[in-house]
């Protein structure tokens, strides 16, 4: 089954289940298929494969294209985060090191030099 047809299933499954009833078929809110999707496991990234993001290191931030996300965990944690991957096999979590503009990674270097001093 392809991601098409596993998304086409869970609209349609929740529209089983949504109400009111209007012109005799049953409709769900925006907010519930959302809600619906996201409890199946659908992500949405913040950008798409190709655009550019702001990743930071340790002194500065650099521009990168996007070439996919994975679900990760960091060591000693159970929280899942979404990680943007880029050439040589780079790695940046989404919102700690990885961001869509230069003002989000310079408040966010910031805040780390803030942190160090």
């Amino acid at each position: 089954m392809t991601d098409r047809d596993r998304l086409i299933e869970l609209i349609n499954h929740n529209q089983c289940y949504g109400s009111p009833v209007e012109n005799g078929v049953k409709s769900v809110s925006n907010e519930a298929l959302a809600e619906n999707l996201i409890a199946n496991g659908v992500i949405v990234p913040p950008c798409k494969v190709g655009d550019t993001f702001y990743g930071i290191n340790e002194t500065s931030y650099d521009e990168y294209c996007v070439y996919g996300f994975k679900w990760g965990k960091l060591k000693g944690d159970n929280e899942n985060i979404l990680i943007a991957l880029t050439t040589y096999d780079m790695e940046f979590v989404w919102g700690k090191e990885a961001f869509l503009t230069p003002e989000e990674a310079e408040k966010a270097l910031s805040e780390i030099n803030n942190n160090i001093s």
